[in-house]
């Protein structure tokens, strides 16, 4: 007998409303954790108050040269607080592509929902903001 999927269902961080019915618009199943995923790497430690363990490294790291240690170092943040935060995913791969004109990092993370065979991607790029 096959397993049933979960469902997942997130806000939409715009707060934005549905035209019709007015209310709130949320993301569903694979964008939900997606996003939830996306939202993960890009949240700072001690950024959320009351749990100053949750976050990841990758803002610090923005600042330092752009080298293979840096690389490496943003590949080992992402890949722990992933595995670490986000219990519905089974992390495949995170590739960190330097681009040294743009002055900053491309970021693809491979993963699977839990009891699902789709890999999915999120990619977006990292770059410093003063």
């Amino acid at each position: 007998m096959p397993q049933p999927t979960r469902k997942y269902k997130d806000l939409s961080l715009d707060l934005s409303t549905h035209p019709n019915t007015r209310d709130l618009v949320y993301l569903k199943d694979d964008e939900a954790v997606k996003r939830a995923v996306k939202n993960i790497v890009l949240t700072s430690v001690y950024e959320r108050h009351f749990d100053t363990q949750f976050g990841c490294e990758v803002k610090r790291l923005l600042f330092e040269n752009i080298s293979p240690f840096t690389r490496l170092s943003l590949q080992s943040s992402i890949e722990s607080v992933l595995n670490t935060f986000e219990p519905r995913i089974n992390l495949l791969k995170v590739d960190v592509v330097p681009d040294i004109d743009n002055n900053g990092y491309t970021i693809t993370i491979y993963f699977n929902i839990k009891n699902q065979i789709t890999p999915l991607k999120v990619e977006f790029f990292l770059d410093r903001v003063r």
